[in-house]
């Protein structure tokens, strides 16, 4: 049995050290050429610019005698066996990585998103095989659906999120990716989940949140907003059914205070679900990346669903600390 593995090509990247790379692929990612060998070229027929392709590297850097980590590095999470997680340090490091192809120039690659360092070889290309349309996983990789599924259930596990309530949403091309109308945030499957196109705001997939036009409104009004958490924060909501004033909010001497409150927007008490609401929201995200809804709850965006969640977790931290504060005055 040959178990050689050939190395086809080498990445020429402007990450220079490990520290530098990203743990996954993302927008922020410079375009990378790869540069397959000469004797490897005949292999690269047929492939197109625009198409999508796995990219397996060997993360020559990495570290071959680990079998547990931290997921992410974060020592706050419990040991994981390497194979639950995507570490780079493993017995046999090899990378796998979605890409796009945006040009090919000879032996050349110009690709997208590739995390890796300079000189990092490459040890096979494979085509991505296009799903039926018909499936979620035709929109949006699998990477957006487990990402949403898991900050769904990290919000319900913070008390952000309750029963059926709140909402979210993830941007990738022309498509939204959004919890559907109904859908427990704590338990969600891919059947809890919907595909909207942003333009026409026709459903593509599922019966999505009743909150879907608010979704879309911020979307198209504000185009840096790559991700959408909409939550019921307890301490905020209650706060505000003491609080006399906007700027009463958060009445706290704190930096934190400062700079949260100088994000966030009100709306006002707009039926939920309603064009009214979607529109006053809509454009109100043009400035602001958080948006307090009387009588309703919090909608933030963000780059990503991650930070859109952790803007949420902020203010409702902030309203909690108020709330003590009035209770110890009182």
């Amino acid at each position: 049995m040959n178990n050689e593995l050939r190395t086809i090509g080498l990445v020429h990247s402007l990450f220079k050290e490990p520290g530098q790379c990203p743990r996954q692929g993302n927008a922020r990612c410079p375009e990378v050429w790869i540069e397959i060998f000469s004797e490897y070229t005949k292999g690269l027929r047929r492939l197109k610019i625009g198409q999508e392709i796995i990219v397996l590297t060997w993360l020559h850097l990495a570290s071959r005698d680990v079998l547990q980590c931290h997921p992410g590095g974060d020592v706050t999470m419990p040991l994981h066996g390497v194979f639950a997680t995507r570490s780079p340090n493993r017995p046999n490091p090899i990378g796998l990585h979605q890409v796009r192809i945006l040009d090919i120039v000879a032996n050349k690659l110009l690709v997208h998103p590739l995390e890796v360092v300079d000189q990092t070889p490459v040890i096979d290309l494979k085509p991505v095989l296009i799903p039926k349309k018909e499936d979620i996983s035709g929109y949006f990789s699998l990477c957006n659906i487990q990402e949403l599924i898991q900050i769904a259930r990290d919000g319900w596990n913070k008390g952000l999120l309750n029963g059926f309530n709140g909402n979210l949403s993830v941007r990738d091309g022309g498509y939204i990716l959004i919890t559907n109308s109904g859908a427990a945030k704590g338990h969600l499957n891919l059947s809890d989940l919907a595909v909207i196109d942003i333009d026409s705001g026709q459903v593509v997939k599922g019966s999505p949140s009743s909150e879907t036009q608010m979704h879309l409104q911020i979307y198209r009004h504000q185009k840096k907003a790559k991700a959408i958490v909409h939550t019921h924060p307890p301490h905020l909501l209650a706060l505000s059914l003491i609080a006399e004033a906007e700027h009463e909010m958060f009445d706290l001497p704190l930096f934190e205070a400062k700079t949260f409150m100088a994000q966030m927007a009100v709306v006002p008490a707009l039926a939920p679900g309603s064009r009214e609401l979607a529109e006053a929201a809509g454009t109100k995200a043009r400035f602001k990346r958080c948006l307090f809804l009387q009588k309703h709850g919090l909608v933030c965006w963000g780059d990503n669903l991650k930070e859109a969640l952790a803007l949420s977790e902020e203010l409702d931290g902030l309203a909690r600390i108020e709330l003590l504060g009035r209770k110890r005055r009182s």
